[in-house]
């Protein structure tokens, strides 16, 4: 919340290794981070939190500066739909969910006809996410850190879960765009 602490993370052995063997971000998906500061031990709650930095030494012995984040939350959406592959969110209107499950399955048959990937069924479904506003899409983009901006029409990124997203925000134009964007990303 724009206050910068300083101070000891008291780590598990198991998380100090995960940690020091990261290279770029680290997501830490705890609910609370205690920090021992000279203050006194505190209690961080995820929402107080936008990001930490943590040192430690790596495998070398020499330190290690990691960036961590907290994942954040599954996004809500007034209209759901999960099929065999996806889970399809929209605040848009219900047959925009039931017309993306749709083309987005039949995609799916296709590529896996083509591709034939190993079967995991420890993968979780992977979620697409259909805006109605274009501010909507990028206020969510940038939450997450992606590197969109105005004019992108979606996005695909790959969660600290194993989750694949795709995110677009429904163009005025016709469905076909929209419909087109999923397609790409």
């Amino acid at each position: 919340n724009g206050e910068a602490v300083t101070g000891t993370i008291p780590l598990p052995e198991a998380q100090r290794r995960a940690f020091a063997a990261t290279q770029g971000t680290a997501y830490y998906k705890l609910e609370t981070l205690p920090i021992q500061t000279d203050n006194g031990l505190r209690e961080f709650k995820r929402d107080e939190i936008k990001h930490f930095t943590v040192e430690c030494p790596g495998p070398d012995g020499k330190p290690v500066v990691i960036t961590v984040q907290f994942p954040p939350p599954p996004i809500k959406m007034p209209f759901e739909l999960e099929t065999k592959n996806y889970i399809i969110k929209t605040d848009t209107a219900d047959f925009v969910c039931k017309n993306a499950a749709k083309v987005m399955e039949q995609l799916y048959s296709a590529f896996t006809r083509i591709f034939r990937p190993v079967e995991d069924d420890k993968r979780p479904k992977a979620e697409i996410i259909i805006f109605d506003k274009e501010d909507d899409f990028l206020k969510y983009a940038r939450g997450l850190g992606a590197d969109v901006q105005k004019g992108h029409l979606g996005f695909f990124r790959t969660g600290p879960d194993g989750r694949d997203t795709i995110a677009v925000f429904k163009r005025r134009t016709d469905e076909f765009n929209t419909l087109s964007t999923l397609y790409h990303e």
